[in-house]
């Protein structure tokens, strides 16, 4: 499985890039915090363009990077969401480009049972979300409650507004962004309409169908081609109707993930 972090070691720097979701999927963040424990270097070059994932995993690296004794000169790639806010706050000089966004919110989770352990799940997040805010609070020297405030609304910096209020440091107008793939746009609510992906060509509604039904390719190609009927081969007045209506709900999500040119 491709891990979603690349490191590069050097004498005196290490460069660690975090480029997809933070830990999950049976990928380790064990592995990468224990290359940052044995790095003995007096620079980290952080560089981040990632939609989120695991807060736990998020704080490690927070704690690990923060508690590491080499300058950390952090960067935003494009997008730095969720969880992966966290080893972002790490940094000593954090810079985005022009254009590039960071994110934060409340924890959330999936969660089972009966009211006890619903009620034990929500009081975990609580206490999450209150670690979440320290940390915030800390790089940017923001009032807690101003920053439960913020993550309460899933809100969306740009360049300029993260580093009005202490979220970055520096603002680099040359850069170019780094884009979201179709599958990691799903997860916000409020996602800003620069970083909606643009479907501008066949091949782009293929992706967006693939990845939004979770679709073979092939199969996607097909839906998009000549839908449904293509894709089934039949002609049961059942399934063209059952088709309709897939189609319609398909192109509803569609456009309220993605900035569709007609």
């Amino acid at each position: 499985m491709k891990s979603w972090y690349k490191i590069q070691a050097a004498t005196k720097a290490l460069a660690l890039s975090i480029h997809d979701e933070i830990g999950g999927w049976g990928i380790p963040t064990s592995d990468l915090l224990k290359e940052i424990r044995n790095f003995k270097g007096s620079q980290i070059n952080l560089e981040i363009h990632s939609p989120g994932g695991s807060a736990f995993d998020g704080l490690a690296l927070y704690h690990a990077l923060n508690n590491h004794p080499a300058r950390i000169e952090a960067r935003v790639l494009g997008v730095a969401a969720s969880a992966a806010t966290l080893p972002l706050m790490a940094g000593d000089t954090i810079t985005m480009p022009d254009g590039a966004f960071i994110m934060i919110h409340d924890p959330w989770a999936m969660a089972g049972g009966g009211a006890d352990e619903l009620e034990d799940t929500a009081d975990l997040l609580r206490k999450v979300g209150d670690s979440l805010a320290s940390v915030y609070s800390k790089r940017t020297g923001l009032p807690i409650e101003r920053i439960k405030v913020l993550m309460a609304d899933e809100t969306w910096l740009n360049a300029t507004e993260a580093k009005a209020l202490g979220f970055a440091d520096e603002i680099d107008a040359e850069a170019k962004i780094a884009a979201l793939s179709p599958a990691a746009v799903r997860h916000f609510g409020k996602l800003p309409d620069a970083l909606a992906p643009k479907l501008e060509t066949a091949r782009d509604l293929e992706a967006a169908v693939r990845d939004g039904l979770q679709l073979p390719s092939r199969a996607a190609k097909k839906l998009v081609a000549g839908g449904f009927k293509a894709l089934s081969g039949r002609d049961d007045r059942e399934e063209i109707e059952q088709a309709t209506t897939l189609i319609s709900a398909l192109r509803a999500d569609l456009r309220k993930t993605f900035d569709l040119r007609t």
